[in-house]
């Protein structure tokens, strides 16, 4: 092969296509490629791209819900709450016909409260007789022990009130015999004034003061007649003073006598009292625990009644909304254990999501992860996806029994039960469906994501 070497002024051609300007449109079509470019490349950095582990899960009711559960069989009285409401904790829900228990009740919380009153009068006199005190007095008349519907204690009560005061005037009688007799021993009144003790010395007091006037007048008359020499008279005087000395010597001899012998009475009498006193003791102490059996039973009955009632009305054990399951009405039959509704607590729902992980992508995830559940119940092209977020990773892994491999569990929140189509219409997720999680672990920009996949970009 030759070269031909040619003149460049026989290129007359080659010069005039290469001085002649290009097309309009190839340069609109090279600028309008560089700003796709570039708008491709600034979207490409800006526009991020969820990096997900899928993982396998199952709708299970939230364990955090409380479910209210109808305890007693019976008609509904009244419903307090509704679909949606917010609650809170302690607040009445609904309440069934309590029938005749609030009669009984209040029933027995009058026999309660009047064998509290026996017991505490019953205990007040066995103090009363334990100690001796005869001034203690019971708490309750005559006419309020005869009021009372058991004659076995009223007769008790008042024999040991009679008993009280016969001690305390057994006591007293005594004590005054005692003084008598100290007062004819020293010949002066130790006794009360006005009492009728007192009375009785001073009279005795006054017929010996009776008797020694006599007696002076006699001596004055027996003087006379000696000086008279009147032997019939000073004889006659002289009888007059033995006989008047013999009277005084035996009336005070029957009074001092008379006064023993009450008081040796009065003795006896409450000796006769001490072991009336012992025997209605025991009796008392037979009532005393009676009654306290008795009021132990009633306080026991009226607990069982209470926690019965409490049966009867349905109260919030926590704050949340209200999400009724089962319609009732006022007046309708419900039976024991029908479960009426849920207590969902605010910012909750009904429902979470169990998520199986395994092992490869368990260390990617981290509690509080966004998820996007897509359900196989609603088509992902109709309803969309539901988004949620991780709440917790168990610590360690289970065994799966049919195949023996193993996994993690993963437990997820939904922010939403409730799904829409195209056409606006919902569907609500329910216990059991099957749905594939999409953790979303990270976010990373397309171009670097297109860079790491032709291996120009690593992490």
């Amino acid at each position: 092969m030759s070269l031909k070497l040619l003149n460049p002024e026989e290129l007359r051609d080659s010069r005039e296509m290469l001085e002649k300007r290009s097309p309009a449109f190839i340069s609109w079509f090279l600028i309008l490629l560089t700003l796709v470019l570039v708008i491709a490349f600034i979207w490409s950095w800006k526009a991020q791209i969820d990096v997900v582990v899928k993982a396998p899960g199952v709708v299970k009711p939230n364990e955090k819900i409380s479910k209210i559960v109808n305890k007693a069989t019976g008609s509904v009285s009244k419903i307090y709450v509704q679909q949606g409401q917010q609650v809170k904790a302690g607040d009445k829900l609904f309440s069934i016909q309590t029938g005749t228990l609030k009669v009984d009740k209040t029933r027995l919380q009058n026999d309660y409260k009047e064998a509290a009153q026996r017991l505490a009068g019953l205990e007040q006199l066995s103090k009363a007789l334990s100690s001796g005190d005869g001034t203690m007095k019971p708490n309750k008349t005559v006419s309020a022990l005869l009021a009372n519907d058991n004659p076995v204690q009223n007769k008790l009560e008042l024999d040991i009130s009679k008993t009280i005061a016969d001690q305390v005037e057994t006591d007293k009688t005594i004590a005054n015999k005692r003084l008598l007799l100290k007062s004819l021993n020293y010949g002066r009144n130790y006794l009360i004034s006005g009492s009728v003790e007192y009375e009785r010395y001073e009279n005795y007091s006054l017929k010996v003061s009776q008797n020694t006037l006599a007696e002076t007048q006699i001596q004055e008359e027996y003087k006379r007649s000696i000086f008279n020499g009147d032997e019939l008279t000073t004889n006659a005087a002289t009888e007059k003073l033995k006989t008047n000395k013999l009277q005084m010597e035996t009336n005070q001899s029957e009074f001092r006598y008379t006064i023993q012998s009450e008081l040796e009475d009065a003795l006896k009498q409450k000796q006769t009292l001490k072991k009336q006193e012992s025997d209605l003791y025991v009796q008392l102490q037979d009532s005393v625990d009676e009654l306290r059996k008795r009021k132990k039973e009633l306080h026991s009955q009226i607990n069982t009644i209470r926690s019965s009632l409490d049966k009867y009305t349905a109260t919030a054990p926590t704050s949340g909304v209200i999400n009724t399951i089962n319609e009732v009405g006022e007046g309708q039959l419900i039976q024991e254990g029908l479960q009426v509704m849920d207590v969902v607590p605010v910012n909750n729902t009904i429902y979470s999501i169990q998520i199986a992980m395994n092992h490869q992508d368990i260390g990617r995830i981290h509690e509080g992860d966004p998820v996007r559940f897509h359900f196989a119940a609603f088509p992902l092209e109709e309803y969309g996806s539901v988004l949620g977020k991780i709440d917790s990773i168990s610590s360690d892994a289970l065994v799966n029994p049919q195949d023996g491999s193993t996994y993690y569990v993963v437990e997820a929140s939904l922010e939403s039960i409730q799904l829409k189509d195209a056409l606006g219409q919902q569907e609500q997720i329910k216990s059991g469906m099957q749905t594939e999680a999409l953790i979303i672990t990270e976010q990373k920009s397309a171009l670097q994501w297109l860079l790491e996949k032709m291996d120009f970009w690593t992490k």
